[in-house]
């Protein structure tokens, strides 16, 4: 996989990890804003809010859910025959 991504923390490095992890890992409170990034195959590390903004503006926007149909009411009528049945 050359699209894994290694996080330094400390000089310790961690990773490697899909960028959708690493996405997760910031909107969960993991990382923090001194972590670095750095790509597979770089050997440049690049500040976490650096990575995010170009990894963000990098991914497709997700595609909206198509839409449904409107639950059918039920009537007096239907609810009376089942009861009947």
């Amino acid at each position: 996989m050359n699209d894994l991504v290694y996080i330094s923390r400390n000089f310790t490095e961690f990773g490697g990890f899909a960028p959708a992890e690493i996405v997760d890992f910031q909107k969960r409170g993991i990382l923090c804003e001194s972590d670095f990034v750095r790509v597979h195959g770089s050997e440049a590390w690049l500040p976490l809010t650096d990575w995010l903004t170009s990894a963000v503006t990098d991914t497709p926007a997700p595609k909206a859910a198509k839409p449904k149909a409107p639950a059918k009411k039920k009537t007096a009528k239907t609810t009376a025959k089942k009861a009947a049945a």
